[in-house]
C-alpha cells in the first residue's frame, strides 16, 4: 500500500472514530428546558439570516450582538465535533490529521467549523480584503466590531461582510442555505471554497474557505456577483 493510500485511511478512521465520538457525546443529555416565544422568534430569525439575525435596517448597531448570540448557538451545537483536537492529543502523528476545516449541512442552515492546529503560531494577524467591488468603502459607524470583522457599504447601503477565525482558535460560521444553491470551487492557490449563490434578491451569497497557507478560515457575503466575491475572496491579506 501507498503511504497516501494509508494516509487516507488513517484521515478516514480518525474522522469516522470523532464522529462516533461526537454522537456519544450528545446521547443521553437531558432535554432542553422550554424557550420563550420571544427567544425562538429570535433563534428563527438567526438562521433565517445569520449574519445579520434577519433584519435589514438602514443602520444596525446591534450587528455585532446578534452576530456573537448566534456564534455562541452555533458553538453549543457543535461542541461534539470541536472536541476532536483533544480526541487525537495522545499521538503526535495523529494531531497532524485534526480536521482545519468542517462542513455540515442543516435543513435551513450551513455549519463550518475550524479548529486550530494546535501549533505554535501568530494568532493576532490581520487579515483584510485589498480589492473591494465598485462603490465599497468600509462603514465606520460598526467601531465596536472586534478586528476578525469588518463592513463595507455603498451608496445603496447594500452591505459586504467579511470575518475570518485563525490561529490557535476554534469557532463556527453558520449560514441561511434555504435562499442558495450551494457549490465547492476552488480560489485563489488551491483553497477548497464553498459557494452559497442567492436565488432570492433579499437575500446575499455567501463564500467561505478555508486557507492552509495562512492557517485561517475565512467568511464573506453579500448582495454582489458570486465573480465579485470570489474577487474580493483572492485578493485577502495580512496587514
Amino acid at each position: 500500500m501507498k503511504d497516501s493510500e494509508f494516509d487516507a485511511l488513517l484521515r478516514s478512521a480518525l474522522l469516522e472514530a470523532a464522529r462516533l465520538d461526537a454522537e456519544a457525546l450528545t446521547e443521553g443529555e437531558p432535554e432542553a428546558p422550554p424557550r420563550s416565544l420571544e427567544y425562538q422568534a429570535e433563534m428563527a430569525a438567526l438562521l433565517r439570516d445569520p449574519i445579520r439575525g434577519g433584519a435589514r435596517p438602514k443602520v444596525r448597531p446591534g450587528l455585532w450582538q446578534h452576530s456573537r448570540l448566534l456564534r455562541s448557538a452555533a458553538c453549543l451545537a457543535l461542541a461534539a465535533v470541536l472536541c476532536l483536537g483533544s480526541a487525537v492529543t495522545f499521538s503526535p502523528s495523529a494531531r497532524a490529521w485534526v480536521v482545519h476545516f468542517f462542513s455540515q449541512r442543516f435543513e435551513d442552515h450551513s455549519a463550518f467549523s475550524f479548529q486550530g492546529d494546535g501549533m505554535d503560531g501568530p494568532d493576532d494577524v490581520l487579515y483584510r480584503p485589498t480589492y473591494l467591488p465598485a462603490g465599497y468603502t468600509q462603514d465606520r459607524s460598526q467601531d465596536d466590531l472586534p478586528e476578525d470583522m469588518a463592513i463595507y457599504v455603498n451608496d445603496q447601503e447594500q452591505f459586504l461582510y467579511f470575518s475570518y477565525m485563525a490561529g490557535n482558535t476554534a469557532g463556527t460560521f453558520a449560514v441561511d442555505n434555504e435562499h442558495s444553491t450551494e457549490k465547492l470551487i476552488t480560489i485563489g492557490k488551491d483553497c477548497q471554497a464553498h459557494l452559497l449563490e442567492t436565488i432570492s434578491p433579499d437575500y446575499p451569497s455567501f463564500l467561505i474557505w478555508m486557507d492552509e497557507e495562512k492557517g485561517a478560515a475565512f467568511l464573506i457575503d453579500g448582495y454582489v456577483s458570486p465573480e465579485e466575491l470570489i474577487r474580493v475572496a483572492e485578493s485577502v491579506q495580512a496587514q
